[in-house]
């Protein structure tokens, strides 16, 4: 699965919602990675936009740190789709793993 071979297309919220606490694979080299949704959490929609924008928190084992950029993710049947996310701060400071954020708006 190569991120060319993927069409951007509008996510929605609601799409994340029944996936928190599973695990996404996103395609990386050599090998798949399994990344974990912690969180989908709406935002505050001030611009008045068509779709509601959340953000998204996932997180991968202390062993693997993912750089930001794009990646297509698949879990179950959802995907691949095409996620931008970056690193951000654990919003637990005992667990050691590394956090990214994915934001829609």
């Amino acid at each position: 699965m190569s991120t060319s071979d993927i069409l951007p297309r509008p996510i929605a919220f609601d799409e994340f919602l029944p996936m928190v606490g599973q695990t996404l694979l996103a395609n990386c080299s050599p090998k798949p990675v399994e990344i974990k949704l912690v969180s989908a959490k709406p935002l505050p929609n001030l611009g008045g936009v068509e779709r509601q924008p959340f953000i998204l928190l996932f997180r991968t084992p202390p062993e693997i740190l993912l750089v930001a950029g794009i990646y297509a993710m698949k879990c179950g049947e959802w995907g691949p789709d095409l996620i931008y996310i970056e690193q951000t701060i654990s919003p637990d400071p005992k667990d050691d793993g590394h956090f990214y954020q994915a934001t829609f708006n």
